[in-house]
C-alpha cells in the first residue's frame, strides 16, 4: 500500500487587515453633508434644514452613528446662526463697520439690529452678561459676609435678636 504524501500548506491570506479609521471617515462624511445641507434658503430656516439633515443621515448612516452625525449637524448649525447683533440707527451701524459685514439687518421699531456671527458685535449683550455676573458676585459676597459674621460670638448674639424681632413683627 502506498501513501500519499500530505500535502498541507497553509492557506492562502487573501485578505488584508482593513486599517481604515471608520470613526473619523463616518465623522468627515456626515460634516460635509451637513455643511451641504443645513444652509438658509427658500424652503425653510435652518431649524428646519436641521432636521431635513438628520432624517438623511439617519437613513446614509444608520442608528448606530447617530452621536456622530448629530454632533456634525449641531457644529453646522451653530455657526451658520448669526446670534450677536448690534444695535442703533443705520448710521450708528454704518459708523461701527456693521453695514458690511452683517448677515443681515433688521428693522425692530425706530431702531435696527445688525445680526452678526462674531461675538465682538453683540456689544449689548456682553453689557448685559457683565452686569448679571456682577450681581451674581455681590450676592456670593453677602452671604459669605453674613456666614463670617453670624460665626463670631456678636454675630450668633445679634442672629438671635434679629429672629427674635421677625418672630414678633
Amino acid at each position: 500500500m502506498s501513501k500519499a504524501t500530505p500535502n498541507v500548506r497553509p492557506a492562502a491570506d487573501l485578505s488584508k487587515l482593513d486599517r481604515t479609521d471608520f470613526a473619523r471617515e463616518t465623522w468627515r462624511a456626515a460634516y460635509r453633508q451637513s455643511r451641504s445641507m443645513i444652509v438658509p434658503g427658500r424652503s425653510g430656516g435652518l431649524g428646519t434644514r436641521y432636521v431635513w439633515f438628520t432624517q438623511h443621515a439617519q437613513a446614509r448612516f444608520g442608528l448606530a452613528a447617530a452621536r456622530t452625525y448629530m454632533a456634525a449637524g449641531r457644529i453646522v448649525l451653530h455657526r451658520r446662526t448669526a446670534c450677536f447683533a448690534a444695535t442703533g440707527s443705520l448710521a450708528d451701524i454704518a459708523r461701527q463697520g456693521m453695514a458690511t459685514r452683517a448677515e443681515r439687518i433688521e428693522r425692530c421699531c425706530s431702531w435696527y439690529l445688525a445680526w452678526s456671527l462674531d461675538p465682538l458685535a453683540g456689544v449689548n449683550g456682553r453689557r448685559a452678561d457683565r452686569a448679571f455676573r456682577a450681581a451674581k458676585r455681590r450676592d456670593v459676597a453677602r452671604i459669605m459676609a453674613e456666614e463670617r459674621f453670624a460665626l463670631t460670638v456678636v454675630g450668633v448674639l445679634a442672629l438671635r435678636e434679629a429672629e427674635a424681632a421677625r418672630a414678633t413683627a
